[in-house]
């Protein structure tokens, strides 16, 4: 069967996504793109009350860096997407949420976009151009 101009939506979603989460994914787990690494992010969620810090630093550098490549190669997406929601709700909870909707004031708006791309691919699935179309 051919490709449909619709096809290609869901499939740039992925894109942005995963081009999001890998790198963000990277700074914490790696350190590379000027991340922090797991001791920069252990130390920043036990500043915010987060704890077991470091646990918690690598359960969110996992979720993100493998959360990016499930969606950019489309497996597993409703499952990674989910996952990245519940990662940026904690974002908005414990950082970002008390400074207003607003990105220039430190807001969540950056983070409520990222919720309502994970929700569309929630709704659509990965589309025709993924792994998870094929099984």
């Amino acid at each position: 069967m051919g490709k449909n101009i619709k096809d290609f939506g869901p499939l740039f979603l992925r894109i942005a996504l995963a081009a999001i989460f890998i790198y963000h994914g990277s700074q914490k787990l790696f350190g590379i793109f000027d991340g922090p690494g797991i001791k920069g992010t252990a130390s920043m969620f036990s500043y915010l009350g987060l704890e077991p810090a470091t646990i918690l630093a690598i359960m969110t550098g996992v979720v993100e860096f493998a959360g990016g490549i499930c969606c950019l190669v489309g497996i597993f997406t409703r499952i990674a997407v989910v996952a990245l929601t519940g990662i940026m709700f904690i974002a908005i909870v414990y950082v970002h949420g008390k400074n207003g909707f607003n990105l220039m004031n430190g807001g969540f708006e950056y983070n409520f976009a990222i919720i309502c791309m994970c929700a569309s691919l929630m709704i659509s699935g990965a589309g025709p151009m993924s792994i998870d179309e094929k099984l």
